[in-house]
């Protein structure tokens, strides 16, 4: 079963109800959990019939802010337990009959709120003895290692997550694959964030991690061609050459995105791929370059 989390932070943004759609036909997931989608049920459910899904439940945002949404496919059975502005959390049986329960979490933005979320999984924790899994943006991190930023994580925070976990018998699982995407401006029209800068391509899946110097959310525009799910950026290499295939590129890519991908340089086979802050020329995150950004967006 494949399951997917995203905070898309506004589905309202053509980009990324675009992005919506090429992960979901690149995973293809049985169900996926959106946090932050600021728009109304009536839009999810028309969002969820051009996805192809069946089930849909929702916590409407209020004002401008919040929005939870839970998709599922008709091959599950999904039951709803209990909710709030901050989880959804059901029981599910997957194809093979497997019952198992399921929190999509949202963690409280507000710092001074956190302890509410800790101790809603308290609460949550204490329901019937199904296994357990709880999915979403909890708003925490368990150590300094999880956060790649110039200002620490209060240490207190961590530590009260960390007793939550362990209250809740709660175990992380290890991460595989894209570590993390470091942000700025979160929950303001300012949202930037690092995109991966480019080194033997092996990495980098190109449908779903940023990598195209665009805006916001750095992927591309060109909707997934069938049987290319699960392409690689040195998939469009010349192989053997630090050099893109510029007969594939365009075979494959819409021509805004050709044009984006051609002025990047192809990388290096001998370096890794790394994360970037995009608004800088040597991708050095750095308070002068987020401000001026941010100056700019507001004029």
């Amino acid at each position: 079963m494949i399951g997917v989390s995203w905070n898309c932070r506004g589905l309202g943004n053509p980009r990324a109800l675009l992005a919506l759609k090429n992960l979901v036909k690149a995973r293809r997931p049985h169900f996926i959990f959106l946090i932050e989608t600021l728009v109304i049920t009536t839009r999810i459910n028309e969002i969820k019939s051009e996805l192809g899904y069946v089930g849909c439940f929702s916590v409407d945002c209020v004002g401008r802010s919040g929005g939870l949404d839970l998709l599922w496919v008709n091959s599950i059975t999904v039951s709803v337990l209990n909710y709030s502005r901050f989880h959804i959390n059901v029981s599910i049986v997957d194809e093979f009959d497997f019952n198992w329960r399921c929190t999509c979490f949202y963690g409280q933005p507000n710092r001074s709120n956190r302890e509410l979320s800790w101790n809603l999984l308290r609460e949550l924790s204490g329901m019937p003895s199904l296994p357990w899994c709880v999915i979403g943006d909890c708003n925490d991190i368990l150590s300094p290692n999880d956060k790649n930023g110039s200002v620490a994580h209060p240490e207190w925070l961590m530590r009260g997550f960390r007793n939550a976990l362990m209250n809740c018998e709660l175990n992380d699982l290890p991460l595989e694959g894209y570590g993390y995407t470091w942000e700025r401006g979160r929950g303001t029209d300012a949202f930037v964030e690092e995109r991966w800068r480019i080194g033997s391509g092996n990495s980098i899946h190109v449908w779903s991690m940023p990598w195209l110097p665009n805006e916001s959310v750095f992927l591309p525009n060109t909707s997934v061609p069938e049987g290319l799910e699960n392409l690689l950026v040195s998939d469009l290499f010349i192989p053997g050459c630090n050099q893109w295939d510029i007969e594939l590129v365009e075979d494959i890519f819409d021509r805004e995105d050709v044009d984006k991908i051609l002025s990047l340089p192809a990388g290096n086979n001998e370096e890794d791929d790394m994360l970037i802050w995009h608004f800088d020329a040597k991708g050095t995150y750095m308070v002068k370059s987020s401000l001026e950004e941010l100056l700019e967006i507001d004029t």
